[in-house]
C-alpha cells in the first residue's frame, strides 16, 4: 500500500464488493491473487526485479494492470516487467490483456512484444491490436491461407477491409436460433437516457447490416454474438434504427469486461481510411454510465439467482 499500489488494492477490493450476490460472499479479508504473500519484500510480493519496481511503482498501476501483469509473468516466466510495462504504454492494458487470451488459446506468436513491434511499423498502436485479432480470426473462420505474410501483412487496414469483403462473401452459416435466445438472454439490458440507448441485434441481418454501413466486421461477429460476447448496438434514441456506434461485452468472464467500442470504420475514415477520428465523449460516457449502472447490476443478480438454483438443487 505504501509502495505506489494502494491504487490497485482498492480496485481489487472494489470489484469484489462489486460482484457480491450475497452477504456471505463478502469478508474482512478479499483475496489479492496478484500478491505472492509468501514473500515480504515488496518487489519480489509482485515478482519484479528491483529495477522495474522502482520504475513501475511510478505509475499509478490499477488492479487491471497488476491483474494483467500477473497473467503475462504466467505465461511468459522470463519476462522482466519492465517488457510489460513497455506493450502497457504502447497499447494498453486491456489490449496486452486480449493478446494473452489469444496466446493461451493457441496463438503464440501474438505474444504483445512481437506485436508491439509490427503495429509500430504499421502506425496502428491506437486500435490495431483489436484489428490484427480480428483479421486473424477472419483468416482462419474464411479457411484462407496463413503464411508470414498473409499473417503480418504489409497494410493491416487494407488486408482486413480485403477479408471482410472476401468473408462476407461466401455467405455464414445461420445462427439465427443462437441470435433468438441470446436476445432473450440480454434484452433486459436495452436502456436509454433519453439521448443515446442501447438496442440489441435481433437477426443474423442485424450484425451484417450494421458492418455494412459502419465499415467495419462486426459483420463476422455471429458466432461470437451467440457464444457469450454479446454485440449491442449503441444509437440516438430518436432514430434507433440508423448505425451509430458498435459495443461488444465479455460476459464469460468473473465479471463483464468490455471488449471494444468502435464506430464507422473503426474510428478511420477517408478512401483508403488513412485519417482518424475519436469516439465522441457523449457517446464514451452513456457506455461507461450503462456498463455501471445497468449492466454491472443485472449481472449481480443474474449471479444471485444462479446461486439460488443451485442451492435449491442441493
Amino acid at each position: 500500500m505504501r509502495q505506489g499500489f494502494a491504487e490497485a488494492v482498492v480496485q481489487t477490493i472494489d470489484r469484489q464488493l462489486d460482484c457480491a450476490a450475497y452477504k456471505t460472499d463478502l469478508c474482512d479479508a478479499p483475496p489479492i491473487p496478484w500478491v505472492d504473500w509468501t514473500e515480504v519484500k515488496p518487489h519480489r510480493m509482485l515478482h519484479m526485479s528491483k529495477t522495474a519496481f522502482r520504475e513501475i511503482r511510478k505509475k499509478n498501476w490499477g488492479s487491471e494492470d497488476v491483474g494483467c501483469w500477473d497473467r503475462y509473468r504466467s505465461q511468459f516466466p522470463m519476462a522482466d516487467a519492465l517488457e510489460f510495462e513497455h506493450c502497457r504504454e504502447h497499447i494498453g492494458g486491456k489490449a496486452v490483456g486480449h493478446l494473452l487470451e489469444m496466446v493461451a488459446a493457441g496463438w503464440e506468436d501474438l505474444a504483445p512484444v512481437q506485436v508491439v513491434r509490427y503495429l509500430k511499423k504499421q502506425d496502428a498502436l491506437q486500435d490495431g491490436v483489436q484489428l490484427l485479432i480480428d483479421y486473424r480470426k477472419m483468416l482462419r473462420d474464411a479457411g484462407l491461407a496463413e503464411d508470414g505474410e498473409t499473417l503480418w501483412p504489409r497494410n493491416l487496414m487494407a488486408a482486413h477491409d480485403r477479408v471482410v469483403h472476401l468473408w462476407t462473401g461466401r455467405g455464414n452459416a445461420s445462427y439465427q436460433m443462437g441470435f433468438t435466445s441470446t436476445f432473450i438472454k440480454y434484452r433486459e439490458l436495452e436502456w436509454t437516457d433519453g439521448d443515446l440507448c442501447v438496442v440489441l441485434p435481433r437477426t443474423e441481418e442485424d450484425l451484417a447490416a450494421e458492418g455494412k454501413t459502419l465499415r467495419h466486421c462486426v459483420g463476422t461477429y455471429g458466432n461470437q454474438h451467440c457464444s457469450g460476447n454479446p454485440i449491442f448496438f449503441i444509437r440516438h434514441y430518436r432514430r434507433p434504427e440508423r448505425s451509430y456506434y458498435t459495443l461488444q461485452i465479455n460476459m464469460n468472464k468473473a465479471i463483464p469486461v468490455e471488449v471494444q467500442l468502435h464506430g464507422y470504420g473503426n474510428e478511420h475514415h477517408g478512401e483508403h481510411k488513412q485519417y482518424r477520428h475519436k469516439i465522441p465523449q457523449k457517446v464514451r460516457d452513456f457506455c461507461d454510465r450503462w456498463e455501471r449502472e445497468v449492466l454491472m447490476p443485472w449481472f449481480v443478480e443474474q449471479k444471485a439467482k444462479t446461486a439460488q438454483k443451485e442451492v435449491d438443487v442441493a
